[in-house]
């Protein structure tokens, strides 16, 4: 919290100052830019950068609701919700200026255009889905695992239920949705390029902190497959019964 309230100030300080990534507490410059505005705008103490967190939290809360809505209709779409806010990490992290809450946010918002997507075809969900895929990218450093469990997912339906895809798109048109896939890979590239070429250009501060606490090269166990059980049991645990 400290590190980025002095960072969001200097960048008040000094128009010069505009980080596209700050490797001591590994956050963009998206995120120093939003609590920079907090602190010109709210007030310029601890308050004003918690406050980014709180909104960040009941946002994905809305998110929860409009993908929920989409995928299985208005009652699911409040118990989604319901869960979203009631939840022990989402609870903990609303509290703090941390990064971390604005994951859920950018996942749920993602999920809902893309199904949108799929439903429709329209352009506008695919750049919609993109910017918010590309944003997600833009802030926690685990949202990119939330994109690989997106591929992972696309590649298990296309083999699972192949012969029913054939058939939806072929009953909406095929020719809609490779133009929306190419505006949704454009619109993420977009929002995530500034980031791209901060990591190849400065691969040692871009990857420091994920090599620092990387279960395959820090870990309490010496065996690999323990420490992920371990981690996995620690990881499920925290959501509704304890830890952080």
């Amino acid at each position: 919290e400290a590190e980025a309230g002095l960072q969001a100030r200097r960048i008040l300080n000094n128009p010069d100052y505009r980080p596209v990534f700050y490797a001591t507490i590994n956050v963009t410059g998206h995120f120093l830019m939003l609590y920079a505005l907090a602190l010109e705008w709210l007030a310029n103490n601890i308050y004003a950068l918690r406050l980014m967190s709180v909104l960040f939290g009941l946002a994905g809360v809305v998110a929860a609701y409009l993908f929920g809505r989409e995928l299985r209709g208005p009652r699911f779409g409040l118990a989604l919700a319901f869960f979203m806010a009631v939840a022990r990490w989402p609870i903990n992290f609303r509290r703090i200026a941390m990064t971390g809450i604005d994951t859920p946010f950018f996942a749920f918002l993602s999920l809902f255009f893309l199904v949108r997507l799929l439903k429709r075809g329209r352009l506008r969900d695919a750049l919609w889905a993109g910017l918010t895929l590309g944003l997600g990218l833009m802030f926690y450093t685990a949202f990119r695992l939330f994109v690989l469990a997106l591929v992972l997912f696309g590649l298990v339906v296309m083999i699972r239920w192949a012969p029913r895809l054939v058939y939806a798109f072929g009953q909406r048109g095929w020719r809609c949705y490779p133009g929306a896939g190419a505006m949704l890979l454009l619109a993420t590239g977009l929002v995530v390029m500034p980031l791209v070429q901060f990591g190849l250009a400065n691969p040692e501060a871009f990857w420091y902190l994920t090599r620092q606490i990387s279960i395959f090269t820090k870990r309490d166990t010496a065996h690999l497959s323990t420490a992920l059980w371990q981690s996995t049991q620690q990881h499920l645990l925290m959501f509704n019964f304890k830890g952080d």
